[in-house]
Parts: structure tokens; C-alpha cells; sequence
């Protein structure tokens, strides 16, 4: 057994010949395990470098002039070293940093108009890694499930952007919107809310489309809790098996359980077995 600190749980499902490992995460959380040998980044050091077919799938990392991460290193001894990781792999071909919500803009009416863009009902950006998304979006759509669920999530943003343009309170709001990272204040206007969990969702779907156009046979996630909850639930949605499973799952979460009860009072620290792992997925 080897205690790893940094995340609060993992599920691994399977399909066919291939292999989901979800590490799921509360940034926050700094409750690490009382062996402070490993943390969840040395496991991916450790995973990178003795397995062919894997890819890895990260919540986080921008790049563009200068280094600019989801995380702030004072967060966590977890967060500073997840983010030197990235800069060893961030060109690797074989990791993908999916989180497209770090590129819509740091500001409520930039942000309007890239999702205007991507949702296709504006053409023109100057936005160059835009234009990259919008393409790799077009490139999934020869999968009739991604493009449905994109137009889905299309025409909910333009049901929202009616309602917020057409009234003064909630263009106040604005400011609060993209002041921090995704913003969850219930004392805010709904609509502020849902988009910002459209755009989460907008986030999941590019993960999932990238996951399953990458074909590979083992495929590792790190992303939050609630991220992660999804992930497990779409991929259980697609008949993948849940194999292995521990710590703070989608098994057992509910819609009671806060983020905010997690801070310091749930140990950022999983036990697993790494022998029962590798059998799992060699079998």
C-alpha cells in the first residue's frame, strides 16, 4: 500500500480494452496524509515514465506569454508542485490540458463574446488559441452524441445571455464573474450561476471529446471533485465499469455534499494498493 497525498479519491473504470483513472481533487484541501512521501504528482512522474499507451488529462495550465495557472502555489504544497510538473510535460504530446474556461477571458464581456464565437453565432475572433477550440470542437463533431450536447449547451447560453442583457441589475453583476476562479456565491444572480456552470459543463464536454478521440488504452484525470463526479458519470452513462474505487467517489456523493464542508476536515490522502492497480489494468 502507498499512501498518496494531494487527492481524496479515485475510481478506475474500464471498457473494452480501455482504461479511465479519475483522481479527484479538492484544491483547497491541505489535510495531507501524516506520511508526507508521496503526493498525487510523483505518482504521475512515476506513471509517464513506465507506461506506453496513457495520457493525462489536466484541469489546469495556460500558456501564453508568461506562465499563468488556475492554481496559486500558496494554495497548497499539492498545487505548487502539480504546477512544477506541468512545466516538464506541458509539450508532451501524450498530455492534454482541457481546461478551455482559462481562455474565454478574465472578464464578463470578453467572455459574452468568445462563447459567441464558439457557439458559432459570431464568426470573427482575434483570439488565436479560440480559433484552436473552435476547430477541435468542429473536428468532434463527426460524433452525433458530442455535437448534440454542444448544441444543448448552445442554446442554453443564448437563453441566458437574453436574460442577462435585458436587465441593468445583472450587467452589474458582471464584475463579479470571472473576478476569481468559477465564482460560486448562491447570493448572486441565477443566471450569473448557470453560466457559470455552462461553461463548466462546456469544459467537461471538450474532456470527454478529447479522451475518447485520442484512443488512449489508459487514460489518467485530475481534475475536482465535481469535475471528477461528472467524468465517472458520464463515463458509467457510456457502459464503462467502475473496477476500483476509493476515498470520496461518485459513489458516494450527493448533492448535499458542500465543497466548502470538505476544507481540513477530509484527509487529502488516499491508500492504494499499486499491485491490485497494475493487475487491474494488465488483466
Amino acid at each position: 500500500m502507498i499512501e498518496i497525498s494531494g487527492i481524496i479519491g479515485i475510481s478506475i473504470l474500464k471498457k473494452n480494452n480501455k482504461y479511465y483513472i479519475i483522481f479527484y481533487d479538492d484544491h483547497t484541501n491541505i489535510n495531507y496524509c501524516n506520511n508526507k512521501l508521496f503526493f498525487i504528482s510523483d505518482i504521475f512522474h512515476i506513471l509517464n515514465n513506465n507506461i506506453n499507451d496513457i495520457g493525462f488529462f489536466i484541469e489546469d495550465y495556460k500558456e501564453n506569454q508568461e506562465k499563468n495557472y488556475l492554481w496559486k502555489e500558496e494554495e497548497g504544497i499539492h498545487l505548487k508542485k502539480f504546477n512544477k510538473m506541468i512545466t516538464c510535460y506541458k509539450n508532451m504530446k501524450n498530455w492534454f490540458f482541457t481546461d478551455i474556461r482559462l481562455y474565454i477571458s478574465d472578464n464578463i464581456g470578453h467572455g459574452i463574446t468568445n462563447l459567441d464565437y464558439l457557439f458559432n453565432i459570431t464568426d470573427t475572433t482575434t483570439n488565436k488559441n479560440l480559433k484552436e477550440l473552435k476547430k477541435n470542437f468542429n473536428s468532434f463533431f463527426i460524433s452525433s452524441f458530442i455535437l448534440n450536447l454542444f448544441n444543448f449547451l448552445k442554446q442554453k447560453f443564448i437563453n441566458i445571455k437574453n436574460t442577462l442583457t435585458s436587465n441593468q441589475e445583472d450587467i452589474d453583476l458582471y464584475r463579479y464573474f470571472f473576478k476569481g476562479y468559477l465564482i460560486n456565491n448562491t447570493t448572486f444572480n441565477d443566471k450569473i450561476y448557470e453560466l457559470d456552470t455552462l461553461i463548466d459543463a462546456l469544459m467537461e464536454l471538450y474532456t470527454i471529446a478529447v479522451i475518447n478521440f485520442n484512443k488512449k488504452q489508459i487514460n489518467i484525470l485530475n481534475y475536482g471533485l465535481l469535475h471528477s463526479v461528472n467524468f465517472v458519470y458520464y463515463l458509467k452513462q457510456s457502459n464503462c465499469e467502475v473496477i476500483y474505487e476509493d476515498g470520496i467517489t461518485e459513489t458516494i456523493f450527493n448533492n448535499s455534499f458542500l465543497l466548502d464542508n470538505l476544507e481540513n476536515k477530509t484527509k487529502s490522502c488516499i491508500n492504494i494498493d499499486i499491485n491490485n492497480i497494475n493487475e487491474l489494468i494488465t488483466r
